[in-house]
C-alpha cells in the first residue's frame, strides 16, 4: 500500500540486459580509444637521437631539491643507441662506479647551445643578433 511497489525480477531477462550492457561498454571503450590513438598520433614526433649528439638530461624529482634548482642536467653526449627507446650517455653515476649511464628516450631533449649574441653598451648602438636568411642560414654571427 504504501512504498514503492515490488516488481517481480526474470532472473534470464537480468543476465541478457546484463550481457548487452557489457557488450556495449566495451564497443564504447575500444572507440574511445581509437580516437584518443589517432589524437596522439597527430601531435606525436619521434625523438631520433643519433650517436654523438649533445642532450639533456632530466633528473628525478627528489624532495631535497628545492623548488628552482634546474631539471635538466647536462649538455651529455649519446654514445650508443641501446634500443628504440634506450640510450647511453656519458653521464656518470658515482654510487654505481659507472662512467656512462643508460636512459629512457623520454628524460632526454635535445641539447642546442645558445646563439651569439652582443647586447649593446650606449644609447644608438645596435645589437649583434643572427637572423635567418632564406636559405636558412644565420646570418649577422659577426662574420
Amino acid at each position: 500500500m504504501y512504498g514503492t511497489p515490488i516488481i517481480p525480477l526474470s532472473l534470464s531477462n537480468t543476465a541478457e540486459t546484463l550481457q548487452e550492457a557489457r557488450a556495449n561498454a566495451v564497443r564504447n571503450s575500444l572507440a574511445y580509444h581509437e580516437k584518443n590513438k589517432l589524437i596522439y598520433d597527430k601531435k606525436f614526433l619521434p625523438s631520433e637521437l643519433q650517436v654523438g649528439d649533445c642532450v639533456l638530461y632530466e633528473s628525478p624529482w627528489h624532495p631535497n631539491r628545492g623548488k628552482l634548482c634546474a631539471i635538466m642536467e647536462g649538455p651529455y653526449t649519446v654514445l650508443r643507441k641501446i634500443s628504440a627507446v634506450n640510450y647511453e650517455i656519458d653521464r656518470s653515476v658515482a654510487p654505481l662506479g659507472r662512467q656512462t649511464d643508460i636512459v629512457h628516450v623520454g628524460r632526454l631533449r635535445r641539447y642546442y647551445p645558445p646563439l651569439h649574441q652582443t647586447l649593446s653598451r650606449g644609447e644608438g648602438e645596435a645589437c649583434d643578433v643572427p637572423q635567418m636568411d632564406g636559405a636558412g642560414q644565420l646570418t649577422g654571427m659577426g662574420d
